[in-house]
């Protein structure tokens, strides 16, 4: 009887070996965020958008200003940050932005895309990123401002934009 079981298994083993196994992954299509250029009417319309950022107190210390903002375009989302440091640093800029969404009606959030270390050897930095969207999402952006005067001091704030 043992005999008999062990060529089956054996023989099971054969035959399985005999046929390729496929791993079959989803394709899931990367979402990249696309530069864009704007006018800069077009742009100061877009941070207008965010009256949440307005409203709030402004950061004390190395970030003098800071503004995200959101817009949905047919099936484009644009976004629009600009970030204002004091003239004694050396390096600012988005240290990470974060495109979120959730179904519509709910309050999950997930991050679909997310860009790093977006910096310029200046005092003002700016950016304007697009990137396509689903109809049946809420949309915002989580952004780290950076700013940097020197090794030992930098300054980081998290905001988020208007959700669309």
């Amino acid at each position: 009887m043992k005999k008999f079981l062990k060529t089956m298994f054996v023989s099971a083993l054969i035959i399985l070996q005999l046929f390729p196994l496929y791993s079959f992954a989803s394709e899931v299509k990367e979402e990249q965020l696309q530069d864009v250029i704007m006018s800069e009417e077009e742009f100061n319309r877009i941070l207008e958008m965010n009256t949440a950022e307005d409203t709030e107190v402004k950061a004390t210390g190395l970030i003098t200003d800071k503004r995200i903002a959101i817009t949905r375009e047919n099936n484009t989302l644009k976004i629009a940050g600009e970030i204002t440091c004091s003239t004694d640093v050396i390096k600012c800029g988005f240290k990470e932005v974060v495109v979120q969404r959730c179904p519509n009606g709910t309050s999950a959030w997930s991050d679909v895309v997310t860009e790093t270390d977006i910096y310029a050897d200046s005092n003002k930095h700016s950016l304007s990123k697009q990137i396509a969207a689903n109809p049946n999402f809420q949309y915002r952006v989580k952004c780290t401002f950076y700013a940097k005067k020197n090794i030992f001091s930098t300054q980081t704030i998290i905001g988020y934009s208007n959700i669309i």
